[in-house]
């Protein structure tokens, strides 16, 4: 790291402060400029990139407009508050102000820069006359890693592979559904949290765990002989982002398509105007636990069969599933077929029992299931209903 003042006398204020350098290099590379500033307010950092780069990896070697990763510098100085968005004009002579260069600018670039800088510095510092006082412009920390390819620019895709250079690299968009952090002794050190170790796992070997427990240790804290610090983790799953990211990755242009396991409800029935009553046989018919009753029904062995069929597809689907019955909930809302259908598809129903033409024109009893996920669209019975259903349910 490089470090120097620059102090300029407001007598030679109508000076160059380096009439030997070619600031119109500065027009030759086109460049970035991002402002930070520290957590204390103390010092002022300065991001320094190209604005465009050539992707050398493709054959027509385009240009490319670049961003800033911020997190690197982040990396380098953890006291970087990018939280607040600094200005320009909001820097003070007092602050120490630290630049960062893309290893891609060259040094020729660089001193143009601080030239420019100069110059600015000067044509806006006020200047009386017989005033012989000295202007701090800033206090300068230059930080320039060209030797370990200190690279400002944020990566994108089908750039040259960081690791190898053969291969582009391919960007996919993530969402962060778990975690999970090796803490090491950091806090059971501290805390003296030790374990004691079996005189039996370390008899003629060479010193493991205490060596490792004492090695691990950032805190100098030291465990007594024959015992370790505990090595500790932190895990945890974000609930909330598991259902942002499904409905994220399985939503089409109808609408949400959510499976089973976090569904509001597994299915849903839609009537037509006038088969309400019809769409209530049809909600019994899916909910009932118990279609086997000692009532004398003569088909009493074939509804045991299909109980006994749907509570083994249904096992996965929770409380319901287990007891045989399927979640469900009937759209009895005073809207037309069309809206209602609309309405199923925003919301994700993973499937959809419409009780309408089918019902109406061709047989009592005759209903429509539909599961957008899996490309059903069948009519079915309603004796068969719970199998079916049960059946697509299994799949989601």
């Amino acid at each position: 790291m490089k470090k120097w003042s620059l102090s300029i006398s407001s007598d030679d204020s109508h000076q160059d402060p380096n009439p030997s350098v070619d600031t119109h290099f500065l027009n030759k590379i086109p460049y970035k400029r991002w402002v930070g500033v520290s957590k204390d307010r103390a010092t002022v950092f300065t991001a320094i990139y190209p604005a465009e780069i050539e992707d050398l990896m493709l054959p027509n070697r385009p240009w490319r407009k670049t961003q800033l990763n911020p997190y690197v510098l982040k990396k380098l100085s953890k006291d970087l508050d990018l939280s607040v968005e600094y200005q320009e004009g909001e820097i003070k002579a007092s602050q120490i102000l630290r630049e960062f260069f893309d290893y891609r600018l060259p040094q020729s670039f660089i001193d143009a820069y601080h030239v420019e800088q100069g110059r600015q510095a000067l044509r806006s510092s006020p200047t009386q006359e017989n005033d012989n006082s000295i202007i701090n412009i800033a206090k300068v920390e230059e930080t320039r890693h060209q030797d370990d390819n200190f690279d400002l620019i944020k990566i994108s895709s089908e750039d040259a592979c960081p690791k190898c250079s053969q291969k582009t690299l391919l960007m996919q968009r993530a969402v962060e559904i778990g975690h999970t952090f090796h803490l090491g002794t950091r806090y059971s050190g501290p805390l003296n949290a030790t374990f004691t170790i079996d005189p039996a796992l370390t008899a003629g070997r060479k010193p493991g765990l205490e060596a490792l427990s004492s090695a691990d240790n950032n805190d100098g804290f030291l465990p007594p002989q024959g015992q370790a610090h505990m090595q500790m983790g932190c895990h945890g799953i974000g609930v909330s982002r598991i259902i942002a990211a499904v409905a994220d990755s399985l939503a089409d242009d109808q609408g949400l398509n959510w499976p089973r396991a976090i569904a509001p409800f597994e299915t849903i029935i839609i009537p037509a105007e006038g088969l309400e009553s019809a769409a209530v046989q049809v909600y019994d018919r899916l909910r009932s636990v118990s279609l086997a009753r000692d009532d004398g029904d003569k088909n009493k062995d074939a509804k045991t069969d299909e109980f006994a069929a749907v509570a083994t597809a249904t096992a996965a689907g929770g409380a319901a599933g287990a007891a045989g019955g399927i979640d469900v909930i009937l759209d009895d809302r005073d809207k037309s077929l069309g809206w209602k259908l609309k309405d199923a598809d925003l919301i994700g129903y993973p499937v959809m029992v419409v009780v309408g033409r089918t019902w109406r024109n061709k047989s009592p009893g005759l209903v429509e299931v539909q599961c957008r996920r899996l490309g059903v669209n069948e009519e079915v019975q309603l004796q068969d209903l719970r199998k079916v259903v049960a059946a697509l349910l299994n799949q989601l």
